[in-house]
């Protein structure tokens, strides 16, 4: 029994040990990669898992803030993974999917409080819905360091559709925010972050420069540039603790999660829904 206690005591040291040294590697970019959040909706009232509440999205931004990161833009990211170039200390890149109307209305003024830069992937049929921004608020947020870039024409799987259907989505909703943004469009997130190596060919035949999945992990030189991966911010029980793993142990979560994945594919709910995620 006391040999069981110290294997488990001793066990708990070693964990211990290797999260700490984790912890701190997570401020290397050249060690873990950069990491390149995800959000959807910032907006009160609604219980949803993609719908973070204004208060929270401020304490998460106040985090990166009083800590030191440096939000980036998607060109410092594509010239670092193409060329090597140098980022700042503990980079961070901010992006939204869809372009809801709260982004500008609750995040927007966050952003700029805190003089964040970001990233908004723009679902282009959803101009002239009044739960989407316009082009004036896009333009304004364009102007206060939020690149606007593609989230396809309609929000469609692109896998389910034929290839030239794809392009379509691709090459539409890219000529059409370059003709409303003035701006050039050179990345895209797909939609629901489903891509195949026929729809990531096309992505760079249509212009684009890197896409992106909600795959968990950070990014990092040597990845394939039209499948890159991003850390999902969901709201639940545990906020801040959500963001926070994800922030500062993108390796261990996107495990967890591909243990979860995998627990489902074979059937085993049961065991996938013991499995402690963020």
């Amino acid at each position: 029994m006391k040999r069981i206690i110290l294997g488990i005591l001793g066990l708990i040291v070693v964990i211990g040990i290797y999260l700490g040294i984790q912890y701190q590697r997570s401020w290397d970019y050249k060690a873990v990669g950069v990491p390149v959040l995800n959000y959807h909706r910032i907006d009160t009232g609604i219980r949803h898992s993609l719908v973070v509440p204004p208060e929270e999205f401020k304490k998460q931004m106040q985090y990166l803030h009083d800590e030191g990161y440096h939000t980036i833009t998607m060109d410092e990211l594509y010239d670092y993974m193409t060329k090597g170039t140098e980022l700042p200390d503990k980079p961070v890149l901010i992006t939204f999917d869809d372009g809801y109307i709260d982004n500008y209305k609750y995040a927007f003024p966050i952003l700029k409080e805190y003089n964040m830069k970001a990233t908004l992937f723009m679902i282009t049929s959803a101009f002239g819905e009044s739960r989407f921004v316009n082009v004036e608020q896009l333009k304004e947020m364009q102007a206060n360091g939020i690149d606007i870039q593609s989230h396809t024409v309609n929000h469609k799987d692109l896998r389910s559709m034929s290839l030239d259907q794809a392009r379509d989505e691709l090459i539409g909703s890219k000529a059409v925010l370059e003709d409303r943004m003035k701006h050039p469009v050179r990345y895209i997130a797909y939609p629901g972050g489903f891509s195949n190596k026929d729809i990531d060919r096309i992505a760079e035949e249509s212009g684009y420069r890197m896409a992106f999945t909600v795959q968990a992990g950070n990014v990092e030189p040597g990845q394939n540039l039209f499948n890159l991966p991003r850390q999902a911010v969901f709201f639940n029980d545990t906020p801040f603790q959500n963001f926070w793993v994800r922030l500062h142990y993108p390796w261990e979560n996107a495990f967890m999660w591909r243990i979860h994945d995998k627990l489902l594919e074979w059937n085993l709910k049961g065991l996938a829904d013991l499995e402690p995620l963020f």
